[in-house]
């Protein structure tokens, strides 16, 4: 779990986005961004699914379980999605 901050910044830069960008997205100060990507402070569970979602990528990459960027299951993919919709419902 120590490379989740590695990863979140690579992530970003892909997305070519600042770290207040993100942090606006999230709703989150810009200091917890860079928290996050500097391994100082873990992601919140409920972050942690925003990012992966925002990144469109797993969980489980996020915390080093795998090195497979989009390797959802039908089962990760219908909860991202619920999630999509709880989120938007929300607003």
């Amino acid at each position: 779990m120590n490379n989740i901050g590695k990863k979140l910044k690579a992530l970003r830069s892909e997305k070519n986005i600042t770290q207040s960008q993100l942090a606006e997205l999230l709703k989150v100060n810009r200091s917890l961004i860079a928290q996050y990507e500097n391994n100082i402070t873990t992601p919140s569970c409920e972050n942690v699914i925003k990012l992966a979602v925002f990144y469109n990528v797993t969980t489980d990459y996020l915390f080093g379980l795998t090195n497979e960027l989009g390797a959802k299951t039908k089962e990760a993919e219908k909860q991202e999605l619920e999630y999509k919709l709880f989120v938007f419902n929300k607003k």
